[in-house]
Parts: C-alpha cells; structure tokens; sequence
C-alpha cells in the first residue's frame, strides 16, 4: 500500500494535479539526541550520543529502525517504542510535499486508505 500511495503521489506531480500530501517532518536534533542518549544508556551500540557533533540532516528513518529491530523481544521495548514515538514529530496533511520521515519516503498521499478523512476525499476525487 506504501508504493501505492507514493506512486499515486509521484503521479499527479509528474501531471500537475494539485494534491494534499501526507508529510512528517524530520524530528529535531534534540529530539533525536536525547533518544540516542537513551538507549546508549540501555547498551545498545549501533545508535550513540554524538555530544552535539551530529546535523540535524544526519538522522535516518533506517538508523531508528535499526535499532527497533534490536530491541524488539526485549523487556525494554515497550519503553524504547514510547520514547522513539515521543521523539518524533506528528505527520500532518499539507499542500506542499515534505516528504515522509517515517516512512522515508519522497512523496506520499493517502490514496489507499479509507475514506475517512477529508483530504482523502479531495485525493480520490481526482
């Protein structure tokens, strides 16, 4: 259903149809920062604090999944799933593609998801 939505997205570019993307940002450097602080603390080496040296363009959405894979059966899931998510900004719909931080993808729309929401709506109406 991703490649669905990002190539419904990539299309109606690639046609100038106006769209309503589905976009969440980057988080921010603290953000990140202090969740790699976090599960440094927990052991976990792939992802470590940077003392301040690390761009905000430097994160990656594979660098956080890396390290949900590690964690996952582990005691401390549930704890390092809450603080990733509260890492994170919230996605949002916008008119102006932004991308998908989460999803790190380079365009996405809802067009396969219920229509539910009104920007899906105005998606499918197209």
């Amino acid at each position: 259903m991703i490649a669905a939505n990002e190539a419904v997205a990539h299309f109606m570019e690639e046609k100038g149809v106006p769209l309503i993307y589905r976009i969440h940002e980057p988080p921010k450097k603290e953000a990140t920062d202090e969740f790699r602080r976090f599960v440094s603390h927990l052991g976990f080496k792939s992802i470590r604090p940077d003392h301040g040296m690390r761009k905000e363009s430097d994160h990656s959405p594979k660098e956080f999944q890396r390290i949900l894979s590690e964690v996952k059966g582990r005691p401390e899931e549930r704890v390092v799933n809450a603080i990733l998510l509260r890492s994170m900004k919230w996605a949002k719909y916008s008119a102006k593609n932004l991308g998908h931080f989460g999803l790190a993808s380079d365009g996405y729309t809802h067009f396969t998801s219920p229509i539910r929401r009104y920007p899906d709506l105005i998606v499918h109406r197209f």
